[in-house]
């Protein structure tokens, strides 16, 4: 669940075991597709040049929500180069989530992205813009490489 209501969903990589994460305003680039049932929306967001990849809407009432009902966050990502010094490090995916609005719309998002510093990532943060996850579950499946 989520503390403040209509927040986006982000993450970042990091290179050293998660010490620190890359968050320059141009660490990242990333693009994405975003489609809500109630509103019959579809946005699309891309950025060149970003402190985090930005997995989710977060203005008007597009973003994550916190009420009753609301701020259900389910998440399928794929980092793609992770081990790689050569090619960029690249995330993919796609996450859904109940819309901080009225309706309660059900809102589905694609999104792909890459650290544009060419570095083997070792680690990954996912975050809301305001910082706060108050309770939640989380499991992560994958292959460990060399």
């Amino acid at each position: 669940m989520v503390d403040t209501d209509d927040v986006a969903l982000n993450v970042r990589l990091s290179s050293d075991f998660a010490a620190t994460f890359f968050a320059g305003a141009s660490d990242y680039e990333w693009a994405k597709l975003q489609n809500t049932d109630i509103e019959a929306q579809q946005l699309i967001s891309v950025d060149t040049a970003d402190a985090q990849i930005i997995l989710s809407h977060a203005t008007g009432t597009l973003g994550i929500g916190s009420a009753a009902g609301e701020g259900v966050i389910g998440l399928r990502l794929t980092v793609m180069n992770a081990y790689s010094a050569t090619m960029p490090a690249m995330v993919q995916g796609q996450h859904w989530y109940i819309a901080a609005n009225a309706g309660q719309s059900s809102t589905t998002v694609r999104f792909s992205g890459q650290l544009v510093a060419l570095s083997p990532v070792s680690g990954i943060r996912f975050l809301l813009e305001s910082g706060n996850f108050t309770a939640g579950y989380f499991a992560l499946y994958g292959i460990t490489g060399v």
